[in-house]
């Protein structure tokens, strides 16, 4: 089943469900951000996971990131049973991928130096 995200949709359903989720963006040493392209809608998305019991919202971003650079095998990254690649993107390129506009918005919090940022 594939994901929809709404966001300021009067159709959309209404909610069943609430889960609190952390998303990070990573940036390595040239300034390139890590994205990950994920298996249920196709778009690409920061790094990010569902808060696990008793876990703050720092915590759990810093543990999906951590999940993603734990993954590189060989000098690559891996891609996760969540995702179909995982790669860095320059800031430059960002613009032109896939994305729900939830990703877009926290992408450009962090290119206008708005961060942290909560949404």
């Amino acid at each position: 089943m594939s994901r929809r995200d709404y966001e300021n949709d009067p159709h959309a359903p209404a909610a069943n469900s609430l889960v609190p989720a952390a998303s990070a963006v990573v940036v390595d040493d040239s300034g390139r951000v890590l994205l990950q392209r994920r298996r249920d809608n196709d778009m690409w998305a920061l790094p990010g996971g569902v808060m696990e019991i008793g876990e703050s919202l720092p915590d759990c971003a810093v543990r999906v990131s951590i999940c993603f650079l734990a993954r590189p095998l060989g000098g690559r990254l891996a891609v996760s049973e969540e995702s179909t690649d995982v790669r860095w993107f320059e800031p430059g390129e960002i613009d032109a991928l896939p994305m729900v506009p939830s990703i877009r918005k926290r992408l450009n919090d962090w290119c206008n130096g708005n961060m942290p940022a909560t949404r």
